[in-house]
């Protein structure tokens, strides 16, 4: 009976108010009644979940979506994290809201949040319904009867595909090819907004001008190039995909590196176009009275148009823009014939359960009532590799990983020539035997590994160390003990030279000459921090940053300082004490920043450290106020004063942001 005693505050009176409190009698709520709608619905819902990703929308306002890459195990053991897709679809997000001017038909960002580090998960602004969504809305139109969907009139359909057109231009114009457009990665808002079912019969109608496209995870920009092979399955192709991006994935799995996906256009885009619209026009189109014949039949020619950039040669500018000709001028003809506006407020009519959609699978059924069939979700494949080798996880790990599976292998080949050894022939069967065709020779793993491992100890260009480095590494992946034992082997020399130079003073403090041996030596944890080696990349950050061997290029050292705090988010005692170490490193860079007044380089790490600060990160906070106060010039001291006010949030911070606010505008480093 205690329940029934519970005491609550009065939600309009002030929290310190005790006088007043009025008790409230506990009850059970019934259970909330299921959504009117499957598509108008603006409450929590999850969209997907699915082994790698699952995105939500989220019951806040205005509505935003979160979308979380997960992390799962195969059969063998290996763990795979898909965070990688998560970190470069945020790339592209901060890109977008760099140039919103720039690219006003693609989804905005919300919140860019991280968790230890390293992004996993994307929150974005509602873009509106999807098209895979309005396909399930049945709709009337003034001059028409109930349609299956927005899009069946056909100077809808038309005006749906111009818009496509035009946000795929505003990408492929900047060399950005999305490589997944399908019906539920496109989104159309509406006005007016929110709609409720109501039963008056609101009206509504499509802000296609304000089309947006989504899910940027897969996508591929000249700038901003691929390090990991893309995880579609190429085995698991669907209609809508191109052949060119279908034989590029193969073709990058079979090499091991994503160069075949990174040279993909805007043609494998347009095919995907193409497709969706044979789809929505084949369950049929609604002409509108006057409208001739052949005006559908010209529609039907120019969606097979778009389906045949897959094979076309590739001209030498973007066909976008004849291609939105001829969109206009079947516009400006059906407007001619029918004598009517372009567009057409609609009444929903009510929408399609998952079951009846699936029928739209149905061959026969081409009636102005058979919908579309769903979306199919994108095939997404497992990583070739674990991800402890792409994901720069500690390297004593990934080499044992490899040390073992390099005997299980020995273990398993023994065991199968045990099994299936010929027997034994006498002498004169032997000579009697016609000689064996010598098969071709290929270099044994262990000569290769020599082979390699001589050119990285070299003294020959660092393009020509680098690449055999990288093929020893490939060697040691695929677990081959020789190349995994030349590789600690390298990493132990590397050790070893260390311990004299980081300690001299050239390096420590930048005074006295270069020891002999200290450019060999840095030039061998370039090669280690090329493949993610975290205590190379650290001692990389601070030779680039303090110009101990090229000149000082400081916003480059942020930039790999901060890969260092991102890749050791693990709770082992090493990536602990490396996170640290990176943590010093970053604050001292920062610092040198302020303090040098490098302008330059403070304007190149200000989108990384708004990020940064944007998720909690107190020391980006500060050190954005330092460098709107001290560095920019004019200084910005409004920017400076937000920024001072966040750091001041963490105990940390607190003293000396506030410290600064009171001297904002007095005191800053004296310009060197």
């Amino acid at each position: 009976m205690a329940i029934l005693s519970l005491r609550r505050r009065h939600p309009e009176r002030p929290a310190d108010a005790e006088p007043g409190v009025r008790w409230i009698e506990p009850r059970l709520d019934p259970a909330p009644p299921r959504a009117k709608s499957e598509v108008f619905d603006s409450g929590r819902k999850t969209i997907i979940d699915c082994a790698h990703v699952r995105v939500e929308r989220l019951d806040t306002h205005p509505v935003q979506f979160s979308k979380v890459f997960k992390e799962f195990e195969d059969r063998r053991g290996h763990k795979y994290d898909y965070r990688y897709w998560a970190e470069r679809e945020n790339f592209f997000l901060r890109e977008f809201l760099k140039k919103q001017s720039e690219f006003t038909h693609v989804v905005q960002a919300r919140h860019l949040i991280s968790e230890n580090e390293a992004a996993k998960q994307v929150l974005t602004c509602d873009a509106g319904i999807t098209i895979a969504n309005w396909l399930r809305v049945k709709v009337r139109y003034p001059d028409t009867a109930t349609l299956s969907h927005p899009f069946q009139r056909v100077d809808a359909f038309l005006h749906l595909i111009r818009a496509c057109l035009v946000a795929l231009k505003e990408l492929h114009a900047h060399r950005i090819v999305h490589c997944d457009i399908k019906e539920d990665n496109i989104c159309i808002p509406y006005a007016p907004y929110p709609y409720a079912m109501a039963p008056e019969g609101q009206k509504i109608q499509l802000g296609f001008e304000r089309l947006k496209i989504i899910d940027f995870a897969f996508s591929v920009a000249h700038s901003i190039p691929l390090t990991q092979i893309l995880v579609i399955d190429p085995e698991e192709s669907l209609p809508y995909q191109s052949d060119l991006l279908v034989s590029a994935l193969r073709s990058d799995r079979k090499s091991g590196s994503p160069n075949a996906v990174q040279q993909l256009d805007y043609r494998v885009d347009l095919f995907s176009l193409g497709y969706m619209a044979e789809k929505i026009a084949g369950a049929g189109l609604v002409r509108a009275r006057g409208c001739a014949e052949s005006v559908l039949d010209e529609v039907r020619a120019f969606v097979q148009a778009l389906k045949a950039a897959d094979t076309a040669p590739l001209p030498s500018s973007l066909p976008h823009d004849g291609l939105l000709a001829s969109v206009d001028r079947l516009l400006d003809r059906l407007i001619n014939s029918a004598g009517r506006p372009e567009l057409h407020e609609f009444n929903v009519e009510g929408e399609w359960t998952g079951e009846e959609m699936a029928h739209g699978r149905i061959a026969g059924r081409q009636t102005p009532l058979t919908p579309v069939a769903l979306a199919v979700p994108t095939p997404v494949a497992r990583p070739l590799t674990p991800a402890t080798l792409s994901s720069g996880g500690s390297k004593r790990t990934w080499l044992g990983v490899a040390a073992g599976a390099a005997l299980v292998a020995a273990l398993i080949a023994g065991f199968v020539y045990y099994v299936q050894k010929p027997p034994a022939q006498s002498p004169s069967a032997i000579a009697t035997a016609p000689a064996p065709v010598p098969a071709p020779s290929t270099p044994a793993p262990e000569r290769l590994a020599a082979d390699y491992a001589e050119v990285v100890q070299s003294p020959g260009t660092y393009a020509e160390r680098v690449r055999a480095f990288g093929l020893l590494a490939a060697l040691a992946k695929d677990g081959h003990l020789a190349a995994t034992q030349r590789i600690a082997a390298f990493e132990t020399h590397y050790d070893e030279v260390k311990q004299t130079v980081a300690k001299s003073a050239w390096w420590v403090k930048g005074q006295g000459s270069q020891p002999a041996n200290a450019a060999r030596w840095m030039e061998d944890g370039k090669i280690l921090a090329e493949v993610y080696d975290r205590p190379a990349m650290l001692d990389r950050a601070f030779a680039i940053g303090f110009g101990r061997s090229d000149p000082a290029d400081r916003a480059a050292a942020v930039e790999s300082y901060l890969k260092v705090i991102e890749r050791s988010s693990g709770s082992d005692a090493t990536s602990v004490k490396l996170k640290q170490s990176a943590t010093r490193g970053l604050s001292a860079m920062l610092h040198a920043i302020v303090e040098k007044k490098d302008a330059a380089a403070a304007e190149r790490v200000r989108p990384v450290l708004e990020s940064r600060a944007l998720t909690g990160g107190a020391d980006a906070q500060y050190y954005l106020g330092l460098m709107s106060e001290c560095v920019a010039q004019p200084s910005d001291l409004q920017a400076a004063r937000h920024w001072y006010a966040r750091a001041a949030a963490d105990p940390e911070w607190k003293v000396i942001a506030l410290r600064k606010t009171e001297l904002l505008g007095k005191w800053c480093p004296r310009r060197p």
